[in-house]
């Protein structure tokens, strides 16, 4: 067993550690990448049933005043109680949704430390 023949060894193993290296890299990235897409498709299942719960309520509030001051008037104030709601989210966008994201999706990618030691 020569010098030869050790760094022969050598350079094998070393070819085989680049490729489980990469081969990790790759499972890991698909790892994540199935992780975001299935938090992205629940997040947009819940944000549609939010939303049709939250038209169910609406039209819930609609009847009922309209049974006391009219219907015109039930209309406009549930017209009125959509815009505060959506000036309420408009102010506080970034603390409770660009934080959140920004939030989940670094813990997604940068929560898991790769050891490859």
């Amino acid at each position: 067993m020569g010098i030869g023949t050790g760094l022969g060894n050598l350079s094998k193993e070393a070819g085989e550690y680049v490729k489980r290296s990469i081969d990790n890299c790759k499972l890991q990235a698909v790892e994540q990448l199935s992780m975001l897409i299935g938090d992205m498709v629940c997040g947009f299942v819940v944000s549609m049933l939010l939303f049709i719960a939250f038209l169910f309520i609406l039209s819930l509030v609609t009847m009922v005043l309209a049974a006391y001051i009219g219907y015109l008037l039930s209309v406009t104030a549930v017209v009125v109680l959509l815009l505060l709601l959506a000036l309420l989210a408009y102010v506080f966008r970034v603390p409770l949704f660009v934080n959140g994201v920004v939030g989940r999706l670094v813990a997604l990618f940068y929560g898991k430390e790769c050891d490859d030691e």
